[in-house]
């Protein structure tokens, strides 16, 4: 992707989701419920567990997580903009 952004002479960020396991396992508790979203299946859900690395600073992260206050975030997205 970062590559395909540099033809494109466009910046690439790195939007990481960083939600804590509690959190995800709530909501896939309460999606059982709802079926607001599609069911992750939990032998696909442990090997993305597996695999993850979380992004590293010279990647150009912007972190959002379930505490974060959207609009701030957004706003912050222009500034980097």
């Amino acid at each position: 992707m970062r590559n395909v952004a540099k033809k494109s002479v466009a910046k690439s960020i790195v939007v990481y989701l960083d939600t804590s396991l509690n959190i995800i396992k709530e909501r896939e508790s309460n999606n059982s419920i709802t079926g607001e979203r599609h069911k992750v299946e939990p032998e696909n859900f442990q090997t993305v567990l597996e695999q993850l690395e979380p992004p590293t600073n010279d990647e150009n992260v912007i972190v959002f997580k379930p505490e974060t206050n959207l609009e701030e975030w957004l706003k912050g997205l222009e500034a980097i903009s």
